[in-house]
């Protein structure tokens, strides 16, 4: 006796966020965050780690790793996080995956994936 199990293949939320930051690295776009800010860490969470590690980020506070707080100043940076696209559009505070993805037209993004995901706070940000 044999028996066929069929099983439909979905993608995970973390592989929808790796190919939107691709997106948005391939668009130019740069992230602006500081060590300390709890916005930050937690769009970070937003993102996983594998997706982040994807992004153009710049850590503005001049006591963080990789520190590059001349960047930040020179682009005008003055709240964590901040988000410059490409075309030179700015995002300040928290921003949920699937508004980025609005944002920049990117199609594959599907919301329903990330339903689990608790809200952002509102377009909060460290200053």
């Amino acid at each position: 006796m044999s028996f066929n199990i069929f099983i439909r293949a979905y993608p995970s939320c973390a592989d929808q966020a790796i190919q939107l930051a691709k997106k948005l690295r391939e668009s130019g776009a740069t992230t602006f965050t500081a060590y300390w800010c709890p916005h930050c860490a937690r769009q970070k969470e937003l993102w996983g780690r594998e997706a982040w590690e994807v992004l153009r980020n710049v850590e503005c506070a001049p006591k963080g790793y990789k520190a590059q707080p001349g960047v930040c100043l020179s682009k005008g940076v003055d709240g964590y996080p901040t988000m410059i696209l490409g075309n030179g559009k700015r995002i300040s505070g928290e921003v949920s995956l699937s508004d980025l993805a609005k944002e920049v037209g990117y199609m594959g993004f599907k919301e329903d994936l990330e339903k689990n995901i608790p809200p952002t706070l509102g377009s909060s940000a460290c200053k």
